[in-house]
C-alpha cells in the first residue's frame, strides 16, 4: 500500500529568499527517482543523502517530516481548496519548496497537477519538477502551463540544460557550481543562464519573478549551497 501523500501550506514564508510568499510543500512520496538528489533509504537501514535541500538537516527537514507523519501535513483536496479561496494567501506562490508535482515519484497526476493549476490561476505561481519528461508527463505539464500554472523543469547541470531546453517543454532552470558568482553564464550550446537574483542582488522572489514567467528567454540557474553544497557539485561538475 502506497504511503498517503500530505501537502502543507505556509501563508506567509519567513524564508530569505521567499519572504513574504505563500508557500505550499508536498511530501517525499512526490520525489522522483529520476532527480540525482534524492535521497536513498537502503533495506540494511542505510541512509545516502545526495544533496537533498530538504534532508540536510535544520528547520526545513524537520518541518519536511512533520507534514510527512501527517503532523502538520493536510490532505491535496484541503490543500487546492486553501490555494483557491483562501484570500489571506500572497497573489504569487511558491509551490513545492520540498516535493514535487502531484503523484507519486516519476509519474505526474495529471488530474491532480490541473485542479491545482485551475485553483493556482488567479495568481502567479513558482513551481519546479525534477520528474521526468516521458511523453504522459510532458503533456501534463504543458497544459498545466497553458492553464497559468509555471513549471519550471528542473536539470543538474548546464550540459543537462541544454538537453531539457532543446525540448521546448517549458522553462528550465538549473544547478550551478556553488562557487559560481557570474550574474549570466552560457551553456555549451549557448543559451543564457542568468543566475538567481538572490545570489548575485539580493532580491526576494516577490521582488524578481523571473521563474513566475513562462516566456522568459533564458534559463535560471541556482548555485549549490548549504551543509551538502560539495555533495551536489559532484553532480553539477559531471561532463555528461
Amino acid at each position: 500500500m502506497k504511503k498517503e501523500i500530505f501537502y502543507h501550506v505556509t501563508r506567509c514564508s519567513q524564508n530569505r529568499k521567499a519572504q513574504g510568499l505563500s508557500v505550499i510543500s508536498s511530501g517525499r512520496p512526490t520525489c522522483p527517482n529520476a532527480c540525482p538528489f534524492k535521497t536513498v533509504y537502503h533495506s540494511n537501514g542505510r541512509i545516502e543523502r545526495k544533496g537533498c535541500y530538504g534532508d540536510c538537516g535544520g528547520p526545513i527537514f524537520m518541518h519536511w517530516n512533520r507534514i510527512d507523519s501527517g503532523q502538520t501535513g493536510i490532505s491535496f483536496d484541503a490543500m487546492v481548496e486553501r490555494v483557491e479561496k483562501d484570500r489571506s494567501l500572497s497573489r504569487m506562490k511558491r509551490f513545492f519548496d520540498v516535493g514535487d508535482l502531484p503523484g507519486y515519484g516519476n509519474r505526474i497526476n495529471y488530474r491532480q497537477l490541473m485542479r491545482l493549476a485551475n485553483a493556482a490561476s488567479q495568481g502567479d505561481s513558482i513551481a519546479f519538477t525534477h520528474k521526468p519528461l516521458t511523453p504522459y508527463n510532458t503533456r501534463a505539464i504543458q497544459d498545466a502551463i497553458g492553464a497559468g500554472f509555471c513549471v519550471n523543469l528542473s536539470t543538474n547541470n548546464l550540459i543537462h540544460a541544454d538537453e531539457v531546453a532543446r525540448l521546448a517543454t517549458g522553462p528550465v532552470a538549473t544547478v550551478l557550481p556553488s562557487d559560481c558568482t557570474d550574474p549570466i553564464v552560457w551553456t555549451p550550446s549557448g543559451r543564457e543562464v542568468r543566475q538567481c537574483r538572490h545570489a548575485t542582488e539580493g532580491l526576494i522572489c516577490a521582488d524578481c519573478g523571473w521563474c513566475s514567467k513562462v516566456k522568459r528567454g533564458f534559463i535560471v540557474g541556482f548555485a549549490a549551497h548549504g551543509s551538502m553544497k560539495k555533495t551536489v557539485d559532484t553532480i553539477v561538475r559531471k561532463v555528461g
